[in-house]
């Protein structure tokens, strides 16, 4: 069996930890998933585009239409402390391709 090493930013690796522990994996199992479905799709199993910077309002009218076309779900906690978009502490909680 092969190992693979990789290099993950520590807050990364604890978020992507608890999220995949409450649904009842581990990181490895996680990452198996993600290959095993890669072959599947003979490709990522996610579309992937280039980020082009955004203004703030343009990011705030976006985020809205990605919630209400059902692509993202966001928490309470991922809004900024201050409640701007431009504090730019607004993460995509789940992603549904």
């Amino acid at each position: 069996m092969a190992q693979i090493n990789l290099r993950i930013d520590d807050d990364v690796k604890d978020e992507a930890e608890e999220l995949f522990s409450r649904i009842g994996m581990n990181m490895t199992t996680a990452i198996m998933v993600f290959i095993r479905q890669s072959i599947a799709d003979d490709g990522i199993p996610f579309r992937i585009k280039a980020n082009r910077r955004m203004g703030d309002r343009e990011r705030f009218v976006q985020a809205g239409v990605d919630y209400e076309n059902g692509k993202v779900n966001y928490h309470y906690h991922d809004l900024p402390d201050d409640g701007s978009v431009a504090a730019g502490r607004m993460r995509r909680a789940k992603t549904m391709a």
